[in-house]
This record gives structure tokens, C-alpha cells and sequence, in this order.
């Protein structure tokens, strides 16, 4: 599969593992949904205090597995350097993620960002860019341990 094969998988399958790499030199793996963005990069969407994001903001390569809904069967493994941008520049870059995970065609205005704090693919290589758009609002969906004992 190549890069336009697979962000048109991802397109279409919003399910998938982020890898980044801890300060020891492992990987930490996280179950994201993914987006695809209008230039044609990966976006997830995580909080400002999560791991992912202290990860990559020391080393900002990434890898990512995108699975279909099935689980088995298709898959797509991408990489690339990710640019991590907060809140409040990520709002925009966080409605168009919410609309094309959700499946909603976008609006007919297109939003823009402030170039300066957007970095496009091909200043990388030929892989698809991944963005992580972070803010404070989202929830955790892993069981505490107090509440994983009680299952």
C-alpha cells in the first residue's frame, strides 16, 4: 500500500494505535481515532498532559497502525515527524478532525490557520504528516484501577 492508498484508508477507517517513543527508548501504544486533514496529514486528537504529547514533543517521530472496523483483514502502517499545536490555535484544526471522523462533508468556507504554526508534509518526506491537535476537554476512556477491580 502506498501513501495515497493508505491515507485513503485512513480516510475511511478512523480506528488506530499511535505509537511514539518513551525517554527510556521504548514505545508507548495508544488507541486513537485518526482523521485525515484537508493537506492530506494524520490527526489525532489527545490532551495536553497525556504521554503521547510529552512524547513527542522531545521526540516527534511517530508510527501509526490503522485497522478497519473488523479488526481483521486491512490494515495500514504509516510514519512521519508530528507536529503537536495546542490550544487555542488547535480549535479550528480540532472541528475539521471532529467533522471528518464523524463523517459530515465539510462546510462549504474553508477555516484557516495561522501558517506559521502548520508544517506541511512535504517539508519531511513523502510519508503523510501527523498532527496531534491537543486540548484539556477530552476524557480518558481506560478504567481506573478501583474501577477495573470491580470487573
Amino acid at each position: 500500500m502506498d501513501a495515497a492508498e493508505s491515507l485513503a484508508f485512513a480516510r475511511k477507517n478512523p480506528h488506530a494505535v499511535l505509537a511514539t517513543m518513551k525517554r527510556d527508548g521504548t514505545p508507548q501504544l495508544s488507541p486513537v481515532l485518526v482523521g485525515v486533514d484537508s493537506q492530506d496529514r494524520l490527526v489525532v486528537s489527545t490532551r495536553e498532559t497525556a504521554m503521547k504529547t510529552l512524547n513527542v514533543r522531545r521526540d516527534p517521530r511517530a508510527w501509526l497502525c490503522v485497522l478497519n472496523d473488523r479488526f481483521f483483514g486491512d490494515w495500514a502502517q504509516l510514519s512521519g515527524d508530528v507536529e503537536v499545536i495546542s490550544l487555542p490555535e488547535a480549535m479550528e484544526p480540532l472541528v475539521e478532525y471532529y467533522r471528518s471522523i464523524s463523517g459530515e462533508r465539510p462546510l462549504p468556507v474553508r477555516l484557516l490557520v495561522n501558517r506559521s504554526n502548520i508544517r506541511r508534509s512535504s517539508e519531511y518526506s513523502h510519508e503523510p504528516h501527523l498532527r496531534l491537535p491537543t486540548h484539556r476537554h477530552a476524557r480518558r476512556r481506560s478504567l481506573t484501577q478501583k474501577e477495573s477491580s470491580h470487573t
